[in-house]
């Protein structure tokens, strides 16, 4: 996982690093600039590919599509949290 808003260089390198340990790890991209207009999560999950690139196998990213389900109860939940304010001086961290 990395925060940006494009693949970096060495990213590739990283995700090799895990290939090592999980087979076929995805890897997700969150952008942290904000844009309010947006109704979308800012995240992008790829998976990548073994292409063979001018006869040389080469690992890529490629973009993979995802939905996100929740339930009812998860909706409740987040909303209570998200609207939590302190009403004794103490951190709203403290209040959860």
């Amino acid at each position: 996982m990395a925060t940006s808003s494009d693949i970096q260089n060495n990213d590739m390198q990283i995700h090799k690093a895990l290939v090592d340990i999980n087979e076929s790890p995805i890897y997700v991209l969150l952008n942290p600039a904000i844009n309010r207009a947006q109704k979308d999560l800012p995240v992008t999950i790829f998976e990548s590919e073994l292409h063979v690139i001018d006869g040389v196998p080469s690992m890529i990213f490629v973009r993979s599509a995802y939905t996100i389900e929740t339930l009812e109860v998860e909706r409740i939940s987040e909303d209570h949290v998200a609207h939590i304010r302190p009403s004794d001086g103490s951190s709203a961290a403290t209040q959860l």
